[in-house]
């Protein structure tokens, strides 16, 4: 069966998170939770929790819910590093023994859980813990028992894990907790599966299903059925356990919790195997490792890549299933090697240690002087080998920064010959074609014994006319003296923007793009990228991303139209177009594609590139 990776992490949303300001918490909680479940529209969200946040007296209790909240946030749509140093921000705000640290190291502990940073996580698992039962907050302890339960079954050590769900649910339930009961119920039944106690483990998911109606979890059933899919697999009545799986994924999809989508799939991919169902193991199979790269967790991703490597197997696809197992081969090998270093090391330091303190024994005074003409001629080495490697590098520095300039000053050319050979071509347009137009319009226009028969050819007319004056605008060289780039792009969008397609802007960019040749590059591709799917996708709204993430910037665009077979469209000049450009920047065009389902294209540059 499947080694699975449970992600059952709990956070703390007792009343401890609000203090007196639990009525703007709790909206601030709600802007957040409306922006989990409708991605779509998190941007407007977002942009009204931050209203909030920053609209209230600056206190520290106020600060402290507010990270509490966006770090909870960042964990759930998996942004771990932007989560772990707002949740370590907020710590700061917290005196080290107070009771609310502990939701804090509660997060920080699902953060590095979720990273197979174990050791860490138990860590910071164990002072929220303390400080919970310190302040005789017992519910709370409970949730973090959970937590270290969940952490015990990614390193499969199934008897710690129910340790911990035992006494979970056991405080749980003497305390009469309606909010998290039923969920640590079923995880109870996933961990007593595990320790094949199966009758009490069937009882306990049953009865999470039933708690969970009956307070209405959803998160709760999503785990309660996940838990009987595991009981039916362990019994091997597959039927049973294929239709535990698919309602729990469809309560999970419903949701949109991506942690339990991706853990149903696992199941119905084993389900699948079992049966010979490959087709539909395949589908589920793919799935899951999709969701497990972006939540990147290697050890979900192992026994993924192991159940996929048999689908294709069985199917025929022995070099599909030879790759996959390989990858899993490197997981497994790549998890495990560090360990064997770190016992070897520690052979090789005893063994050192033992034979200098043998030949210290023996002649003391000579080794001393021999390590000291040792150490003098390590030394001199040291620094002559230094002085070279310096030289060296300063030289070959020389030369890269006199390359890079040499290609940079090109580069300008180049883009600025392209500027300007758009000036002359939309002058050539706009004083000649559209002139000319203009002229046989009026010519048309003015004779009135034709003017029924001339009338289409006027309707043509003038749409040539707009094309025409369109394509003259679209040409001139960008003006970005006035609103910099980011205002010159969110005016093309407004301006290309038409009442039955709108276009939505995302961009948390804070550095200026117009002073750069590759910015002028991007802005004409993110330009035509947009024009394109305005008149081909049929699309009914458009989205332009512009998101800065570390040292790399990424542009996205996204539509809802009809979509298009991305390997036929490579082949056409307009992307190929794009991709040469973008190959310029040291970049490369991204497309996802199929028909009815709208297109996405992304490309990602280094934020060096526009220095």
């Amino acid at each position: 069966m499947t080694q699975i990776r449970i992600l059952f992490f709990f956070l703390i949303t007792s009343s401890c998170l609000f203090g007196s300001f639990r009525k703007d918490s709790l909206q601030l909680a709600a802007y957040y939770q409306d922006a989990l479940i409708h991605p779509g529209r998190s941007v407007g969200i977002l942009s009204k929790a931050k209203k909030l946040s920053q609209s209230k007296e600056q206190t520290l209790a106020w600060k402290e819910s507010c990270s509490y909240l966006e770090a909870r946030f960042l964990v759930q749509t998996g942004q771990f590093e932007a989560a772990e140093k707002v949740a370590k921000s907020g710590l700061k705000l917290v005196g080290p023994k107070e009771k609310n640290c502990a939701k804090f190291y509660n997060l920080l502990g699902s953060i590095v859980a979720l990273r197979q940073d174990y050791e860490q996580a138990i860590h910071y698992y164990k002072l929220s813990l303390e400080l919970l039962e310190l302040h005789g907050d017992k519910l709370q302890a409970a949730y973090i028992k959970n937590n270290i339960a969940n952490t015990f079954f990614s390193l499969t050590d199934y008897k710690s894990a129910y340790k911990y769900a035992n006494e979970a649910f056991t405080e749980a339930k003497e305390l009469n907790d309606t909010v998290y009961r039923p969920s640590i119920e079923a995880i109870l039944a996933v961990s007593e599966v595990k320790m094949k106690k199966l009758k009490s483990a069937k009882s306990h998911a049953f009865e999470s299903i039933r708690l969970s109606q009956k307070y209405q979890q959803p998160l709760g059933l999503i785990i309660g059925n996940y838990s009987l899919g595991e009981y039916y697999l362990e019994i091997k009545e597959y039927q049973q356990a294929e239709q535990y799986y698919t309602v729990s994924l469809s309560i999970a999809s419903q949701f949109r919790q991506s942690n339990y989508i991706m853990l149903a799939n696992i199941g119905l991919l084993t389900v699948y195997n079992a049966t010979e169902n490959y087709k539909q193991a395949l589908q589920a199979g793919e799935t899951a490792l999709s969701i497990a790269k972006v939540l990147h967790n290697q050890n979900t991703e192992y026994s993924i890549y192991k159940n996929l490597a048999l689908s294709y197997s069985k199917i025929g696809q022995h070099e599909r299933a030879f790759q996959l197992m390989k990858r899993a081969h490197e997981i497994y090998r790549k998890s495990t090697s560090s360990d064997n270093r770190k016992s070897i090391n520690e052979l090789l330091i005893k063994y050192e240690t033992e034979k200098k303190e043998k030949a210290l024994a023996k002649n003391e005074l000579q080794l001393v002087q021999r390590n000291q003409l040792v150490a003098w001629l390590t030394l001199v080495l040291v620094v002559i080998t230094f002085l070279i490697i310096v030289l060296i590098r300063r030289q070959k520095s020389k030369l890269k920064e006199k390359e890079r300039e040499r290609e940079l000053a090109v580069y300008n050319a180049l883009v600025e010959g392209e500027e300007y050979e758009r000036k002359r071509l939309s002058h050539e347009i706009h004083d000649g074609i559209q002139s000319a137009l203009v002229g046989i319009q009026l010519k048309l226009e003015q004779d009135t014994k034709g003017m029924n028969s001339f009338q289409p050819v006027l309707d043509q007319l003038r749409t040539v006319q707009e094309d025409a004056r369109r394509m003259a605008h679209n040409l001139m060289p960008i003006s970005m003296s006035e609103n910099g780039w980011n205002g010159a792009l969110e005016l093309f969008c407004k301006e290309t923007a038409t009442p039955s397609c709108p276009i939505l802007i995302f961009n948390n960019l804070n550095i200026e793009l117009s002073k750069s040749s590759p910015g002028k590059v991007v802005f004409r591709i993110l330009q035509e990228l947009i024009q394109n799917a305005v008149k081909h996708a049929k699309a009914t709204e458009i989205n332009v991303t512009v998101l800065q993430e570390g040292n790399y910037l990424l542009f996205m665009v996204e539509d809802n139209g009809i979509g298009f077979d991305k390997n036929l469209t490579r082949t056409g000049q307009g992307i190929q177009s794009l991709e040469e450009r973008l190959q310029s920047i040291h970049s490369a065009l991204f497309i996802e594609s199929s028909l009815e389902k709208g297109s996405i294209f992304r490309f990602t540059i280094p934020i060096s590139e526009f220095l």
